[in-house]
């Protein structure tokens, strides 16, 4: 074993550390942050160095190493969720190589050298290329300095390494890169933790499977793509108001069925999209739990830098405000990926507002929540039904998301249960579709 000193100035071993090492690194570490001198420039003028979020990172992946948790699923090593988790979020980018393009690829070219390193500071990410040994997905960690980075190994575990070792023996290094601005930093939420459900009766787990089934073909047989696949088969989630305090649910790409009375039968389906705006968890008729907006793009490739849903908490919270009848008018808010709204028209002959005008105007008002709905929307909601996608949560508006690689302006706008979206580049039967918010609902529930 091989005692190595780091950027911090405390000691690290080279190999699998025992669990004393282990203890040992994590108290030397939070020691070291403490008295650590903040940079030049952690006040007045802004310097990404002195982020609060990079120590935050670290000291979060280095407890990582003696946690029993095994970052792995279905055989495939979450090195990407286990980097998203250290800056408080999840289910960002699909892979490691999906986070690259989207952070590191368009940053400083000088950033994607070794050398490099030798001025960045501890906390940042670092890349690593596709290959065979990791299914192509890439690899990505969180540096240390001096080489060394935290990352989650082929097993699952969460291992120290050194940058050098790395791209000589398993894949080649590609560079480095800051946060997102909009990640809040693992010092901003609180993880939630949850309780092994009790395991559901086997006539309990029947009578739901064929309630949600038979919901499933009713929605599909209205609307294509309306549940999308499931998710996994259905399980037993807390709910207070619920007999014995769970309930039976089904998660499928684009929604989520619940069951509370096995007996009588009755599918509901869950305010999503309020919980994943507000960060409000429901865990009962009137009982949440906050778990924070969640960081997740509302439309188009996970890889899209937004709006998200936390957008709409922040900087774009004025959609959700109640607004007077404007039947008749047409979209006029804009949502840039960063959350800012601006008013204004069409600016072009190819604005979707300008190649699909009659589906893009208001045609109908949610009195019970004050919000206007152009009419594609209310058509679509017509068909599949209220309770399916329930009254308007925001104001439409135009935003620009890469929907299968490219670049579409589309028109978005959130409801209680659903998030809708229209894309006039798409064939007239899905023109408007579903967001993926049952799965963006999972994702943020039980990998925040």
């Amino acid at each position: 074993m091989v005692l190595l000193r780091s950027f911090f100035g405390m000691w690290f071993f080279h190999g699998r550390p025992s669990w004393f090492t282990q203890r040992l690194l994590f108290l030397s570490l939070i020691f070291s942050l403490a008295i650590a001198p903040q940079p030049a420039g952690a006040t007045g003028t802004p310097n990404p160095d002195a982020d609060p979020r990079l120590q935050q990172a670290v000291v979060w992946a280095a407890q990582q190493m003696s946690a029993p948790r095994l970052w792995i699923e279905s055989g495939v090593t979450l090195c990407d969720q286990f980097v998203e988790n250290a800056f408080g979020v999840t289910a960002q980018y699909p892979t490691a190589y999906d986070m690259y393009l989207a952070l590191g690829k368009s940053g400083d070219p000088v950033r994607h050298t070794l050398a490099s390193l030798q001025h960045a500071p501890p906390g940042v990410i670092v890349f690593f290329d596709r290959n065979a040994g990791n299914w192509n997905d890439g690899h990505v960690g969180i540096f240390l300095g001096s080489d060394q980075f935290i990352g989650v190994v082929t097993d699952g575990r969460v291992k120290q390494h050194s940058v050098q070792w790395w791209n000589d023996h398993a894949s080649h290094f590609l560079g480095w890169t800051y946060p997102r601005a909009d990640w809040p930093g693992t010092g901003k939420t609180k993880p939630i933790s949850h309780p092994v459900p009790p395991t559901p009766s086997p006539q309990a787990l029947v009578a739901a499977t064929h309630a949600f089934q038979a919901q499933w073909h009713t929605g599909e047989g209205m609307a294509r793509n309306l549940w999308g696949p499931s998710l996994a088969t259905p399980e037993q989630e807390s709910y207070s108001d619920a007999s014995g305090g769970y309930r039976l649910v089904q998660y499928f790409d684009k929604g989520r069925m619940e069951l509370a009375d096995v007996k009588g039968g009755r599918v509901t389906n869950g305010l999503l999209a309020t919980e994943l705006i507000t960060g409000q968890l429901q865990i009962g008729n009137d009982a949440f739990q906050p778990l924070g907006p969640a960081a997740i793009p509302i439309a188009g490739d996970p890889d899209t830098p937004g709006p998200t849903y936390a957008s709409l908490n922040g900087r774009a919270a004025k959609l959700l405000v109640p607004t007077p009848s404007k039947v008749g008018a047409t979209v006029n808010a804009n949502v840039s990926a960063a959350g800012d709204v601006s008013e204004a028209g069409a600016t072009s002959t190819a604005d979707v507002r300008n190649t699909a005008k009659a589906a893009t105007t208001l045609s109908v008002y949610d009195s019970v929540t004050h919000h206007n709905v152009p009419a594609a929307f209310a058509a679509y909601r017509a068909k599949v039904g209220l309770g399916v996608i329930g009254y308007a949560k925001s104001e439409p508006f135009v935003a620009t998301v890469k929907i299968a690689g490219v670049q579409r302006q589309v028109v978005v706008q959130v409801f209680e249960r659903r998030v809708l979206t229209y894309n006039a580049a798409n064939s007239d039967a899905f023109k408007v579709e579903m967001g993926n918010i049952g799965q963006h609902y999972h994702r943020w529930r039980y990998q925040h």
